[in-house]
């Protein structure tokens, strides 16, 4: 039964190809009572999508009218501001102290001014980069016509294309790319800092429609409210407003504002948030005002110093005030003027006090330390050693860097890309016990001639002085790794195979690690793989990919077996689950195999040892009613706009689970240059240096 939200929704969607210019005062569609409830976007419809903003986007922290006096409380939102403005206001009064204001008032205004300049030119640039990407141009298809547009015009339910090496406008979800497969890749460096490619893919019965289809594309998408969940996008895709197929979509179908399209011709998106309300948009926060921490000392002291002030004021403006009234009172009444014994007169010799005071917290200080901090910084840029060649620019782009970098107590970095290159390379393997790719005359699968001998060998048994070694499991070993990943193959060769493309370096690793043994995967459409093995094509079908998960430590595949021989039908066979994943994850699913075990066990301890990223490669084979009953529990936790990941994580669960253990793998990610030698300089520096990792 649909909701009479729904309803209202479809009728006004069949009547979007009629004339709108016959309905001027056709209404909107009315916004969920509840704010909770899922948002309905409705593909190519402006009238029933007319709620959600447009997409202009808005940075800065100021407007012409607001800038001075918001800058102004920010600044005097300090401590010594506020007590050098106190002080300069009491030097106003001429019957206070005999000092000329201007000796305040001057390095006052000078530094407020100062720091005003440099906060709006930082707002200016803001403006100016807003204002670059809300005119950028972008097509986008309105009714089957395709427009150029500027960004901040996009609106929810537009079809916008982009192309290679563009940033994305808004949040989209993907129709389709130019891959067929409807694969795309995008680079979420601007919101994560990565720099590492990211995979998106499309969902089936879009990915594989026509540019006319797409552009024509009417669909529903039930998604959540606007949150800055960045990695979570629990929603679903409907073919039409008045079709009750659906599709599920996750975050590997949202393509995010700020992330730039790579390696991939062109997208067609549908924009589901806009503006602010993008997952970037939920997460941007007024930038708090930040002090470098001899600042925070200082302010602490100041305030310190103030009480101690105010203390001396009382007590010697108390003491004055006796001594004075009765001065005047007893001896010299002919000198007391009519307004001696007026209310402020008490205060006017503890505010004196305060002035003959105020030299405890000096108006120089503030500007001293605002020079050297300037000066500090100009000799860094000036050290050629600290040069950096790559940008061509100084090193100290902040004035109060030096200070910080001279109070550094804690460095935490990653390991992966940080203090090493990102750069892996498949070096060895244990396969149902035995090592390969580490013996005394090979240190790399390359050059290991018993694997290579047992590989080409087919089916039979190789016997070596070593080693008694079945070469089929050996090729099982390498199928999965080619087939377990998220890896595309382009069309693109290099040194005889494909060149590979994917978001995870471990997998282009395992990839190409069993291809430079003889198992290449050569080919991907849609949900169908091939591997090639010498003169042998084999083809499965992809049925689901249980995606990596932080909670279980292992991605897994479900795949179909096809006859490889071309001259007969697809006849289907086997349904085989295969995955790898950390070994504390992976091993204790595998039930009996004892030897095995343990001889894993020992040679994953080894490769540790030796700084090698390894992994435990199992597989486990399905019967069909298995796995239609569990297909069933899939697609419903799948589609679930509840509590998604957790229903998914328990579906995972219930199928990966009694693996038979093929190996594992080691993978070298080499330290960049210097790293040691660095490491080393940080501690006889003092500084403790912290790698956290997976």
């Amino acid at each position: 039964m649909r909701s009479p939200q729904n309803l209202l929704a479809t009728l006004i969607y069949r009547t979007k190809r009629l004339s709108f210019r016959s309905f001027p005062a056709w209404p909107k569609r009315p916004r969920n009572e509840n704010p909770n409830a899922p948002r309905m976007v409705f593909s190519n419809n402006h009238i029933a999508n007319s709620n959600f903003p447009c997409n202009k986007i808005t940075n800065t922290k100021y407007t012409a009218l607001s800038f001075l006096p918001k800058n102004l409380l920010e600044q005097f939102s300090r401590f010594m501001n506020l007590y050098f403005l106190l002080i300069a206001c009491l030097q106003l009064n001429p019957s206070l102290t005999p000092v000329n204001p201007m000796t305040t008032w001057t390095p006052l205004i000078m530094i407020f001014s100062i720091s005003a300049l440099k906060e709006g030119l930082d707002d200016y640039r803001r403006y100016k980069s807003d204002k670059e990407f809300n005119e950028r141009l972008y097509t986008v298809y309105r009714n089957g016509h395709g427009l150029k547009i500027k960004c901040q015009d996009i609106r929810v339910g537009d079809i916008v294309r982009v192309e290679q090496g563009t940033e994305i406008p808004c949040d989209m979800v993907l129709l389709r790319s130019s891959d067929l497969d409807g694969t795309c890749y995008i680079q979420t460096a601007n919101l994560d800092g990565e720099t590492d490619l990211k995979t998106r893919t499309a969902p089936n019965f879009t990915a594989s429609l026509s540019d006319t289809e797409v552009i024509a594309f009417d669909g529903v998408v039930h998604c959540p409210q606007p949150n800055g969940q960045i990695y979570r996008f629990d929603a679903r895709l409907e073919l039409s407003p008045d079709s009750d197929e659906f599709s599920a979509l996750t975050s590997k179908q949202l393509l995010l504002q700020g992330t730039f399209l790579k390696n991939t011709d062109f997208a067609y998106g549908l924009s589901v948030y806009t503006g602010n309300e993008t997952k970037i948009g939920m997460n941007k926060k007024v930038p708090p005002i930040k002090l470098t921490k001899i600042d925070r000392q200082i302010e602490r002291a100041s305030m310190i110093i103030f009480v101690l002030q105010i203390c001396l004021v009382f007590l010697n403006g108390f003491i004055g005030d006796i001594e004075q009234e009765s001065y005047f009172k007893g001896q010299h009444t002919y000198l007391s003027t009519e307004n001696l014994f007026q209310w402020y007169h008490y205060l006017i010799i503890p505010l004196r006090m305060l002035l003959l005071m105020s030299l405890m917290i000096p108006i120089s200080l503030k500007v001293t330390l605002d020079i050297c901090k300037y000066m500090y910084a100009m000799f860094i840029n000036w050290d050629l050693k600290m040069y950096n060649e790559k940008t061509g620019g100084a090193f100290a782009a902040n004035t109060a860097i030096s200070e910080d970098l001279g109070q550094i107590d804690y460095i935490f970095t990653d390991k992966t890309g940080t203090l090493t290159e990102n750069i892996m390379v498949l070096k060895k393997c244990s396969i149902s016990g035995i090592i390969f790719g580490h013996t005394e005359d090979c240190d790399d699968l390359r050059g290991d001639d018993i694997l290579l001998n047992l590989l080409q060998s087919g089916n039979s048994s190789i016997t070596d002085t070593r080693h008694t070694h079945k070469s089929e499991e050996v090729l099982d070993f390498f199928r999965c790794l080619a087939i377990c990943n998220t890896i595309i193959p382009s069309e693109e060769c290099e040194n005889g195979r494909p060149i590979y493309r994917g978001s995870s370096p471990d997998d282009e690793a395992l990839v190409k690690g069993a291809a430079d043994v003889g198992v290449v995967f050569s080919g991907k459409s849609n949900d169908v793989v091939q591997i090639d093995i010498g003169d042998i094509r084999e083809t499965y079908q992809v049925l689901n990919i249980l995606e990596f998960s932080s909670d279980r430590k292992r991605m897994s595949v479900i795949i179909r077996d096809y006859s490889s021989n071309p001259d007969e039908a697809q006849v289907p066979s086997r349904i085989r689950l295969i995955s790898k994943g950390a070994d504390d994850s992976m091993l204790h699913h595998c039930n009996g195999q004892e030897e095995i075990l343990q001889a894993t066990t020992k040679h994953l301890n080894e490769f540790a040892q030796l700084g090698l990223r390894t992994l435990a490669v199992g597989y486990k084979d399905l019967t069909s009613k298995e796995y239609k009953v569990w297909s069933e529990k899939y697609h419903e936790a799948n589609t679930s706009l509840e509590n998604r990941e957790a229903k998914l994580e328990e579906c995972f669960n219930s199928i990966e689970n009694n693996f038979t253990l093929l190996g594992c793998t080691a993978i070298e990610d080499k330290l960049q240059e210097a790293v040691p030698e660095t490491i080393a300089l940080f501690r006889e520096a003092g500084v403790k240096l912290w790698m956290l990792t997976g």
